[in-house]
């Protein structure tokens, strides 16, 4: 384990930019990430749990490194020259790539151990991003065509629209549906969805060109193109339908990652202000944008469903992971000012259900609608996303939480929460989900409650 620096700010750089423009001063908190003795570093991947990974230069090495609870762990996998880790699921397994024997690998990291992920007859791959059950998406070269693979269960699928000449595949959800791009017979640069065996290709009306990078549990898709005026902009597809992304006086834009609430982070080159690279945070209709207070260019390129977003501050390159602020909205149960002194009516944290399960709260009494409840079984392959909450209650030892979610990407299922609590803490659960119609579809456990092992809170005023 490796010491890290930390630089820790809050200050009022973050603006709205909206449709009017709108602007207004917000609060954010800034961590740079720079493991004890390297000269830069690159924050790139962040899970529910908080885990970061990302890459640098120790001693003129390429490395990468797990930073998670305050900890460092230097990650390079026996006998690599280089290793970039891009990606972080719930369970802490990792994906990247690297340099060995001359060329570059995919690699997964799983408890310490590593696997080297190259495709047979492929001269080189790269690991992009590692979905919940373990699946790994990336591309490389076969025969000197560029393709994009999946790897499950230690087997290799090569992922190539019919007619296509190239593909790279870039994200895939814990349904395995998988997002990614490239040319198609004509030349075209397009995005496209794979899911059981069926393509669908992406690219917004009017549009010349098009990537998809990668794709959120209700098969929400971001992306970037040219649209044919030439301008650069990006994208959010949903269910057939393009939202285009452009924040007001920028020249470009790159959308990276989305949530599971839809909430889109990335980069682009703010052409009002001198060209500066800024960061931003898509959601509903309203842009944040966010610059490092130690350099102006800065580039966000991982965001997960609990407001913390990281990436990279230009000249010198360094790591960060910055928390999404705002003035206190009292009895809202979230941390809006990032003062952890504020006190709040809210349950949140992560918790581990068995040797298969988890579950990730963020819920507030007055203000259901910013919250998220996200359970997973994986034994019973059960995974729900909540679309809305309708209750929160917490009264003595009992707390409740009752919505409405997808399951396994099915929209309009109702669940119901039961968690008991000691001294602020969850330390049990129950879950009941009903289906569309009505009728019960899922319940664990069938009687009584199930112990939780995280981080799950419950603030009762």
């Amino acid at each position: 384990m490796a010491s890290l620096k930390l630089l820790v700010l809050a200050f009022l750089l973050i603006c709205f930019a909206g449709f009017p423009d709108q602007t207004l001063a917000l609060q954010y908190t800034y961590t740079e990430i720079l493991p004890a003795g390297w000269s830069r570093s690159y924050a790139h991947g962040i899970n529910d749990n908080g885990d970061i990974v990302g890459y640098g230069e120790v001693n003129s090495i390429e490395k990468s490194f797990l930073y998670s609870n305050g900890l460092v762990t230097e990650l390079i996998p026996p006998n690599w020259t280089s290793a970039y880790a891009l990606t972080i699921n719930s369970g802490g397994e990792i994906v990247g790539y690297g340099m060995v024997s001359g060329s570059y690998k995919a690699f997964l990291y799983i408890n310490g151990s590593y696997t080297e992920l190259l495709p047979s007859g492929w001269s080189w791959a790269w690991g992009i991003r590692i979905n919940d059950n373990g699946d790994v998406v990336g591309g490389g070269n076969n025969n000197g065509n560029p393709r994009g693979f999946l790897y499950s269960n230690e087997v290799y699928t090569e992922l190539l629209p019919s007619g296509w000449s190239a593909s790279t595949a870039y994200g895939i959800n814990s349904s395995g549906v998988i997002a990614g791009w490239g040319t198609d017979g004509q030349g075209v640069e397009k995005g496209f969805i794979y899911r059981n065996g069926l393509y669908t290709e992406l690219l917004p009306p009017g549009w010349i060109s098009a990537t998809a990078y990668n794709i959120n549990e209700n098969n929400e898709v971001i992306g970037e193109g040219v649209d044919g005026d030439g301008n650069a902009k990006g994208y959010i597809y949903n269910n057939g339908e393009y939202t285009e992304l452009l924040p007001n006086g920028w020249t470009d834009v790159v959308p990276e990652d989305i949530n599971d609430s839809g909430v889109a982070a990335g980069y682009g080159t703010d052409g009002a202000d001198g060209n500066i690279v800024k960061g931003f945070v898509y959601s509903n209709g309203t842009y944040l944008i966010l610059t490092s207070p130690l350099s102006p260019n800065t580039t966000i390129i991982g965001i997960n469903n609990n407001r913390e977003v990281v990436g990279l501050a230009y000249n010198p390159g360094r790591g960060f992971v910055s928390t999404l602020c705002s003035a206190e909205i009292i009895n809202n149960g979230i941390d809006d000012d990032c003062d952890p002194e504020t006190p709040e009516v809210s349950i949140s944290g992560n918790g581990k259900i068995g040797y298969k399960g988890h579950i990730t709260v963020n819920v507030s009494e007055s203000s259901l609608q910013t919250g998220i409840v996200r359970y997973k079984n994986k034994n019973k392959k059960i995974h729900l996303v909540s679309t809305s909450i309708t209750m929160l209650t917490i009264e003595g030892s009992s707390a409740t939480i009752a919505g409405k979610g997808r399951v396994n990407g099915k929209p309009n299922y109702s669940f119901t929460l039961s968690m008991s609590k000691v001294n602020g803490s969850i330390e049990q659960m129950r879950i009941e989900i009903d289906r569309p119609n009505g009728k019960p579809y899922y319940e664990y456990p069938k009687t009584n409650m199930v112990n939780i092992k995280g981080s799950l809170a419950a603030v009762d005023e």
